[in-house]
């Protein structure tokens, strides 16, 4: 393994070894201090109005986006829920909307965030089974998360995709997999996440994709176990390692692996799952401002200092 880059791994004690290395990394180089809660990074969260989720695709995210987009963000957000409201056919006893689909009807019964031009509802089916839906004002990714899970349908612990609907004004898809977000990480639960996550990422990586946007927020608790969600980003797993085309999927670039502009290999999910943990574990205040701020110098630092003392 060369400094500053991730190469790809097998799953043996390469796997422990690349976990090693980059913990190392973090306590020689960015001495790990306590911390903000990992919560202002949740999409997933009891209260049902739309103004506490505007741009809350996480403080990190609108940190890395010009002022005026997080408040068209905000704006276009705020609509789009409005206009979700406004078209329903039905809505449910808390006021949200009713969606038809051929595995019945689905009561949204919470609002569980608002993100990059989407609005997300947790949603119970007529069996009151808890179900996610997810709307958005733009196809592209929409149709990506849902072409994804369809192939990935196999995969073991990750959401199943139960219904699509691009025909409508307004696209979105129903997915199971109703998850926590997880706010209280200590060293037991930080180990009890990567155990899970590991697990999770062996299926997928054994089915030739990579999620490729592992950050806090796509981290939540269900039913005990830790699992990922939001496969928008996903990509199938590739051997090349030249950069990748700015139109080609990238993944959060304060938590992504050195090779963040790069065609993603399986070890690039690993290196992301280190950063996430170890942010969410002990934040240090000073490295993660910096990281806010400057997400690029802080890509940066990382490929200069990674695995430097190793």
């Amino acid at each position: 393994m060369k400094m500053g880059q991730t190469n790809d791994y097998i799953w043996n004690e390469e796997t422990i070894e690349i976990i090693g290395k980059v913990f190392k990394t973090f306590r020689s180089n960015f001495p790990l201090k306590a911390g903000a809660s990992p919560g202002v990074f949740g999409n997933i969260g009891p209260n049902s109005r739309i103004d506490n989720f505007i741009t809350s695709d996480s403080v990190m995210e609108q940190a890395t986006r010009p002022s005026d987009f997080n408040t068209n963000q905000g704006v276009r957000n705020r609509a789009l829920y409005n206009v979700i409201l406004e078209w329903a056919t039905k809505l449910s006893t808390y006021g949200l909307p009713i969606v038809a689909t051929t595995i019945g009807d689905i009561e949204a019964c919470r609002l569980l965030g608002a993100g990059s031009d989407t609005v997300i509802f947790e949603g119970r089916t007529t069996s009151n089974v808890p179900v996610v839906i997810k709307y958005s004002l733009r196809d592209p990714p929409l149709k990506r998360e849902a072409e994804t899970l369809n192939i990935l349908n196999e995969v073991m612990d990750i959401p199943k995709l139960l219904y699509e609907n691009f025909n409508g004004m307004i696209p979105y898809i129903v997915t199971s997999m109703m998850g926590q977000k997880v706010c209280k990480v200590n060293a037991r639960v930080a180990c009890n996440i990567i155990i899970d996550i590991l697990a999770v990422l062996k299926n997928l990586h054994g089915h030739n994709y990579i999620h490729n946007d592992i950050h806090p927020s796509n981290i939540v608790n269900v039913d005990g176990k830790y699992r990922l969600i939001d496969f928008g980003r996903a990509v199938p797993r590739s051997d090349k390692r030249e950069t990748a085309p700015d139109d080609w999927p990238k993944g959060h670039i304060v938590f992504a692996s050195h090779n963040w502009d790069k065609y993603p290999g399986a070890g690039d999910d690993l290196e992301a799952l280190c950063y996430t943990v170890t942010f969410m574990h002990d934040q240090d205040k000073e490295y993660w401002r910096t990281a806010i701020q400057d997400p690029f110098k802080a890509l940066h630092e990382r490929k200069k200092k990674a695995f430097l003392s190793l």
